[in-house]
């Protein structure tokens, strides 16, 4: 059964981790590798290199165990390229699963008064 939204990150020794889909909040955002001059008839022109993405999972409230993975994977994967797999529904309503090679951001999160953990935005930069 199709599992949209579903979120994976394998490391490169190859253990798969689903990452917490409760409460997150999913953004890509993609940056141009590009070059631009003007000619010399002052026409514009762009050289357009590639294109990467940054994935952001943020939390407005996460519980310990997830916040717990997160730490894991940073604390003993941040020097690694891993694989981000994301699966989404087509037109169609055929699931269609895409992969990334990331690096991991540094995270910031704040504990609140219970267990739980505040504030938490996950980044993880195509390479």
């Amino acid at each position: 059964m199709p599992q949209p939204n579903q979120i994976t990150i394998k490391t490169a020794d190859n253990s798969v981790h689903t990452l917490p889909a409760l409460g997150r909040d999913y953004s890509e955002s993609s940056e141009l590798i590009a070059r631009e001059d003007r000619s010399a008839g002052g026409t514009l022109r762009r050289d357009i290199t590639a294109e990467k993405k940054t994935f952001t999972l943020n939390y407005e409230t996460i519980d310990n165990a997830a916040l717990l993975l997160y730490e894991d994977l940073f604390e003993n994967h941040v020097g690694e390229v891993l694989t981000l797999s994301v699966a989404r529904l087509n037109q169609t309503g055929t699931e269609v699963t895409k992969q990334y090679k990331v690096l991991m951001r540094p995270f910031s999160r704040k504990r609140m008064p219970s267990a739980l953990w505040q504030g938490v935005s996950i980044e993880f930069v195509e390479i």
